[in-house]
């Protein structure tokens, strides 16, 4: 089946801010995701941020501070290997391009707008675990391994705009202005090539999962206590996308969720069921998210296989402080298996060792 990629959305819209009349303070932010079809190797949210003001560093401990332009950008992301191991880093520079962005080693194309985009790593970064991230903030001083990655991302739904399926919640319009909007995310199939020093070159296939927001983030109040967001490919072209966020009730005050259908087109799924994080050290943890659609109920069940916290940087455990999980999770879904994504953000008084 053919689909409209761009979902209505002006071509343009796929590329970065760089004019230099747009309001700086709003803000812009891409992010990649990718999942080896193996389980060995992850991009778990490279996240690319521009305008409004951001943290310039470890994320949980760097001061914010305001971009001086729509060029200068904050990159930062973890990369998951075997064993538990993490190769992540960080980067402030002047990387904002007419079709893509180059810096922090990273060089992202938008080859076709909503169809293709290009990846590619050069670079030395820390070399750290997920246990080291789980026991606290990590020294960006520490060990660093040459890695080299190559991506060809080929999208394979059209995209899923944050707000379309979201249910009718008393936190429903409060939600999505912390979110910033507009927001859309779209799934793809992805080749590519990881070589890391020292080891033999590992080509593979697999998916994933990218987002582009360019619109300001209003948050007000201590309502926020955590967020469940989740989203895969499996290989017969079926997907699902969902995030929640969770209230200072302890209820979620926010749903937004989407299966395909026949046709492979997203629509509304209605969350009954979805994972949270309730504990620091969450690999191995076996989640569920329900959904009903149509009527009809379902299930997709999930293992966790690798995770990093706040980008691979380390857990903050300062009373009052959200944490984010960002993960590779095997998932299945009526009989059939992928690797995906699931980012989890909790409240420290939430959570417990």
């Amino acid at each position: 089946m053919t689909f409209q990629l761009n979902g209505g959305l002006d071509p343009a819209a796929d590329y970065p801010i760089l004019d230099p009349l747009a309001d700086l303070t709003s803000g812009e932010n891409h992010a990649f995701w990718f999942f080896d079809d193996r389980g060995k190797y992850a991009l778990l949210n490279c996240h690319i941020q521009g305008g409004g003001t951001v943290p310039p560093g470890r994320v949980v401990s760097g001061d914010y501070q305001a971009f001086p332009d729509w060029e200068t950008r904050r990159i930062i992301f973890p990369v998951a290997g075997p064993d538990g191991a993490l190769h992540v880093d960080f980067a402030v520079e002047r990387g904002g391009k007419v079709d893509g962005y180059e810096l922090g080693g990273w060089s992202f194309r938008c080859e076709q707008p909503f169809r293709r985009w290009t990846g590619r790593y050069r670079g030395a970064p820390r070399l750290t675990s997920t246990a080291e991230t789980c026991a606290g903030i990590i020294p960006i001083d520490g060990p660093r391994r040459g890695l080299e990655i190559d991506l060809t991302m080929e999208m394979a739904l059209p995209v899923w705009m944050r707000g379309d399926f979201a249910e009718d919640l008393p936190g429903r319009e409060r939600a999505m202005l912390a979110t910033g909007l507009p927001r859309y995310e779209q799934v793809y199939r992805v080749m590519g090539e990881v070589r890391v020093e020292g080891e033999p070159a590992y080509p593979f296939t697999g998916t994933g999962v990218r987002t582009h927001r360019y619109g300001r983030r209003v948050a007000t109040g201590d309502w926020f206590h955590g967020s469940s967001w989740l989203s895969a490919l499996f290989p017969s072209g079926r997907a699902f996308g969902s995030v929640q966020y969770l209230g200072n009730s302890g209820e979620a005050v926010y749903s937004d969720a989407a299966v395909t259908d026949v046709r492979g087109l997203p629509v509304q799924a209605r969350v009954t069921a979805t994972p949270w994080l309730t504990r620091y050290d969450c690999v191995g943890q076996r989640v569920e998210w329900c959904y009903e659609q149509d009527g009809k109920p379902g299930v997709i069940r999930g293992e966790i296989v690798a995770a990093a916290y706040n980008y691979g940087f380390g857990l903050d455990r300062t009373p009052g402080i959200v944490n984010w999980c960002h993960t590779m999770t095997r998932f299945e879904w009526d009989g059939e298996e992928t690797y995906g994504m699931m980012e989890l953000g909790m409240i420290t008084d939430r959570l417990i060792d």
